[in-house]
């Protein structure tokens, strides 16, 4: 095929065309969750977290009260970026075609940013086999397509970081502030779908100050621009939560709900973020286990996993983690008392007290593994975090069988999914330090050099529950930029 005719200023063909590829590997992953353990809603696969960002705004439609179901405290669990959207297709449809609209406005989006992300790389590299490439391979086998399908952030945060990433770009190019307003209309959404997104903020301020050849006055003029959004989002939102509780509340009032120590609305019993799985999670991370309950094989599976015979599936059971005081039979008696705490049969008094004795019991067990094991606490447990938040394997959480288990055709969609996401990441993790002269020249650069930077550190030092999720967001497009960049720096060289 003679791809010169497809001009690649074209954008309604090739926005077309990745839809149109979007919507057969979109409906494979839907007859794939229709075999699955998954609520689905129409076209829409329903996120754990779905209530917590559609309800405040059915509530705010029906009582003109922004807070969840059968509550009449202002809610302030989740910042409001997801609801956004289906809040506009509320005003003018029921819930359920809402629902619909919320989804199909995710998958045409992400085409947006598929073929944004295409023009980025082509205008840095002046290599049009690049745009190619990313518009041909990575509606198939970019290992978070499925996102598009779920009722969660995680399609829009990415959409959202790459035409921010595009936006910006189109700055350097035009020098037009225009484009500063949009770039910064982006990444004021992203963060108010994913909050953790205001490290990015920091890394752009730093990567605009060193850029040497931009004087003072410019560079204010750029910040005030791209910041102006945000500034007038933060604004309403603090003051919202000011005038309804006269605290200030510039983010969400808890990291998770259960961080409260106290069963909250939206987090009830069956709940997975309550404060007593929380404490698990943080005694899981001391040793670097994997805290994901979702992905099968983990520490955090296994609280979850009422059969006892399948603990020789777990091999963390294996491992020198224990002490005196902490061996496995105390790890087994925590595990029947966490599932205990799900029990519906119980009073909330007594759930409260099992709740309670599981907090007690992880941190003495977290503080008995730290004295035994101090260098695997300080430092192997942060190599191990690294690891679970990066090197895992992509396709875990695809709807239907696991790797083992799939057909040839799965086997063979999610090992060239698997094998793009190893060559973006550890490619980027290495070349990021090959030239680092050409990465401070180029703005845009610098700043997909420094968000991935940040975004590491925050989630493997500082933060101890991350999930895989939150490399979806902004890491995943700027280590596409910064792979293409730095190969073709190097091919030139």
């Amino acid at each position: 095929m003679n791809l010169r005719k497809f001009k690649i200023e074209n954008w309604k063909f090739w926005i077309l065309f990745i839809f149109l590829i979007k919507i057969i590997v979109l409906s494979f992953f839907f007859y794939k969750a229709t075999q699955s353990n998954y609520e689905i809603n129409g076209l829409a696969i329903i996120h754990n977290d779905f209530s917590e960002f559609i309800e405040p705004c059915n509530q705010l439609l029906e009582r003109g009260k922004y807070a969840l179901k059968d509550s009449n405290e202002p809610y302030m669990g989740r910042l409001p970026g997801y609801g956004f959207p289906y809040l506009i297709f509320r005003l003018l449809f029921s819930e359920f075609i809402s629902i619909q609209l919320t989804v199909l406005s995710q998958i045409i989006l992400s085409s947006f940013a598929i073929y944004a992300l295409g023009l980025i790389i082509f205008f840095l590299t002046n290599n049009k086999k690049y745009f190619y490439f990313i518009i041909f391979i990575f509606p198939i086998f970019f290992f978070f397509n499925k996102e598009d399908l779920f009722t969660g952030p995680a399609s829009f945060s990415y959409s959202a970081f790459t035409l921010h990433l595009f936006f910006l770009q189109q700055y350097f190019k035009h020098k037009k502030n225009k484009y500063l307003l949009i770039s910064g209309g982006f990444l004021t959404w992203l963060f108010f779908l994913r909050p953790f997104t205001l490290v990015f903020i920091g890394s752009l301020i730093f990567s605009i100050i060193i850029k040497r050849n931009f004087k003072i006055k410019h560079k204010v003029k750029m910040m005030i621009f791209l910041f102006l959004p945000f500034v007038l989002c933060e604004f309403v939102w603090t003051t919202r939560n000011y005038l309804n509780t006269e605290r200030f509340i510039p983010l969400q009032d808890s990291y998770v709900p259960g961080q409260r120590f106290d069963y909250t609305v939206g987090c009830g019993i069956n709940c997975t973020a309550k404060y007593s799985v929380l404490e698990v999670r943080k005694l899981i991370v001391s040793w670097g286990g994997n805290s994901n309950w979702f992905i099968p094989g983990t520490e955090m599976h296994w609280f979850f996993n009422k059969k006892k015979e399948s603990d020789g599936e777990y091999t963390f059971l294996k491992k020198n983690i224990f002490s005196k005081g902490f061996n496995k039979d105390s790890l087994q008696n925590l595990k029947s008392i966490f599932l205990a705490s799900f029990n519906q049969k119980i009073n909330l008094e007594e759930r409260k007290k099992i709740d309670r004795k599981i907090l007690q019991k992880s941190r003495k067990f977290k503080n008995i593994f730290k004295e035994n094991h101090p260098f695997q606490f300080y430092f192997t447990s942060y190599m191990l975090r690294f690891k679970n938040f990066l090197l895992i394997n992509p396709t875990t959480d695809w709807p239907g069988e696991s790797l083992k288990k799939s057909s040839l055709t799965y086997k063979i969609f999610k090992f060239f999914s698997i094998v793009i996401y190893y060559i973006v990441t550890i490619s980027v993790l290495i070349l990021t330090f090959f030239d680092y002269k050409s990465i401070k020249k180029e703005t845009l650069i610098n700043y997909c050099v420094m968000s991935n930077i940040i975004l590491i550190i925050t989630f493997v030092a500082f933060i101890e529950l991350s999930t895989f999720s939150y490399y979806i967001t902004g890491f995943i497009s700027s280590s596409i930029v910064l792979l293409f960049y730095l190969s073709n720096k190097i091919k030139t060289i």
